[in-house]
């Protein structure tokens, strides 16, 4: 379920996490690969003022925001979209 940012008189923004999966093939068997990612939705974006829901089918196209940090020595990334249109299907 997304979660709504509001600034006062100026936009609201929606957050959800996306997961994608890809099986990685290995020498005798292979590896499931799951990656999770933190969409952003501007108000304009989302058609007729419908939100999403668990589960629903959605076309997004936007920017990939790539984010690197240090946490205990070692080094993390976080791949974030900036979405400039959602359609329903």
């Amino acid at each position: 379920m997304p979660v709504c940012f509001e600034c006062p008189g100026m936009f609201k923004e929606y957050r959800f996490t996306l997961s994608t999966k890809e099986f990685v093939p290995k020498k005798d068997s292979g590896v499931e690969h799951v990656e999770y990612h933190l969409i952003k939705v501007f108000e304009d974006c989302i058609t007729a003022g419908r939100l999403l829901a668990a589960g629903q089918i959605v076309h997004i196209e936007g920017k990939i925001q790539t984010y690197s940090s240090i946490e205990v020595g070692i080094k993390r990334y976080q791949t974030n979209i900036l979405a400039t249109r959602l359609h329903h299907i």
